[in-house]
């Protein structure tokens, strides 16, 4: 595979700096062609195909319509110990492994992590990086609104949109709560809630190449439903703290965990 790692990342880093952030209805940017054209067409040409990934569960819930294939574990996914749903476990080497690889070392590199800290004015002096994967959601995948854990600091949604599956079915919406006296209530709540609670702000229509990366605040509530009958795919990625110990923080989100597809119920 023909990819110029530096382009590349000069590319990211440039796409990131010019964005504007979107204060409502949380910091948020917008990116459209975060890829160069060339490198999203190969990533399109051989992104995995879900016998090749992992179709990931615990004991709280069974996801029978999602497969993941994880380029940097989340270390808060105890699932994911051991590199157990890494593309290096999974993947035979060729051109989809190679995809894997130069996301691992260019779009997680450190220069462009850096980039989003500054673009986001995170305080420096805590200790990031990026961990992320691969996914593909079938029809009726979806979270409830949310807000994301506390030692994840940006998060990103990156399109792998063919361009022909319906760009509002398959989007990312930003939510502000309907009854704003609940809002001191679920303040540092990050168990998934019932859409009924929920406005939809904007709805961020998947079309290819498009990235939506906001700051996790108090705030950030978001959520998506797959109503599309066929696949979504993305790369769901995020600038984490690293904590080095996460008993504490599973112990204090496992209710999140469980309450995570309650949304269902309505």
């Amino acid at each position: 595979m023909n990819i110029n790692k530096l382009n590349l990342k000069n590319h990211i880093i440039k796409k990131i700096n010019n964005v504007t952030i979107i204060s409502h209805p949380f910091p948020h940017v917008v990116i459209d062609g975060y890829l160069p054209n060339d490198v999203y067409d190969s990533f399109m040409n051989f992104y995995p195909n879900k016998n090749e990934m992992f179709n990931p569960f615990n004991k709280f819930r069974t996801y029978n319509n999602v497969w993941q294939l994880d380029i940097v574990p989340d270390p808060f996914v105890k699932g994911s110990e051991n590199d157990a749903w890494r593309y290096h476990k999974l993947i035979e080497k060729g051109e989809t492994y190679e995809i894997c690889k130069i996301i691992e070392e260019v779009i997680f590199s450190k220069d462009i992590t850096n980039a989003w800290i500054e673009k986001f004015s995170l305080d420096k002096t805590k200790n990031y990086f990026q961990c992320g994967r691969l996914a593909i959601d079938g029809f009726d995948a979806g979270l409830g609104p949310h807000i994301d854990r506390e030692d994840k600091h940006i998060s990103n949604v990156l399109y792998f949109s063919k361009g022909n599956e319906p760009k509002k079915d398959c989007g990312t919406q930003l939510l502000t709560l309907t009854n704003p006296t609940k809002e001191k209530k679920l303040k540092k709540n990050h168990d998934h809630q019932k859409f009924e609670d929920f406005k939809v702000i904007t709805n961020i229509e998947y079309v290819p190449n498009r990235l939506i990366g906001w700051e996790v605040v108090s705030n950030s509530w978001h959520s998506y439903h797959q109503k599309f009958k066929g696949d979504r795919r993305s790369m769901k990625f995020f600038i984490q703290e690293d904590l080095k110990d996460y008993k504490a923080l599973r112990k204090k989100t496992i209710s999140g965990t469980e309450a995570s597809q309650d949304w269902r119920s309505k």
